[in-house]
């Protein structure tokens, strides 16, 4: 599904094998209650130029991206359950991501910031309590904001430095066009 320039409130989606991303934003405005995504080719949720409310998202074996925050966008989630993902949560290019509950398990690379486009600022992640089945780590870029749990282990490096070793080098998978 691809909102563009869309305003609105939405009860619930739910996708089952979606080829590559499940859902996309761009320059919305959007309020969803309820999100379940299984079997996404790529990104679960990926927003652009966006603000977006999200009581919870559910999502199990996504091959990229959980959630991914670009381009000034605005997002505020509840809660997100993680299962099976390439990458839980990204905050790129300017944007705000503010989960209040992660539960996620079996994910390579649960949180990261950077900035991927120059013209834009450092982004901000924050996610209040995270639960967890194994260590949590995160890459975080210079100067980019991230607030997460103390346990949380966080390496810091050059955006370009974790930027390389996003879409499908080392974690997620090649973005498809």
């Amino acid at each position: 599904i691809h909102f563009v320039r869309e305003t609105g409130d939405l009860l619930g989606i739910k996708i089952t094998d979606a080829e590559n991303d499940a859902i996309d934003a761009d320059f919305s405005d959007l309020t969803f209650n309820n999100i379940s995504i299984r079997n996404a080719g790529n990104d679960c949720f990926d927003v652009s130029e966006s603000v977006v409310e999200l009581k919870a998202l559910i999502a199990r074996k996504v091959k990229d991206k959980g959630i991914s925050a670009g381009e000034n966008s605005k997002v505020r989630v509840e809660s997100v359950n993680l299962k099976g993902v390439g990458i839980g949560l990204v905050s790129k290019d300017g944007s705000e991501l503010l989960v209040d509950n992660l539960i996620i398990t079996d994910t390579k690379l649960p949180l990261s910031t950077f900035i991927k486009k120059a013209e834009y600022d450092d982004p901000i992640l924050s996610v209040d309590k995270i639960t967890a089945d194994d260590r949590i780590s995160a890459l975080k870029s210079f100067g980019s904001k991230l607030t997460v749990p103390n346990y949380v282990n966080v390496k810091e490096l050059r955006s370009s430095e974790i930027e390389s070793q996003m879409y499908g080098a080392k974690y997620g998978v090649e973005t498809q066009k």
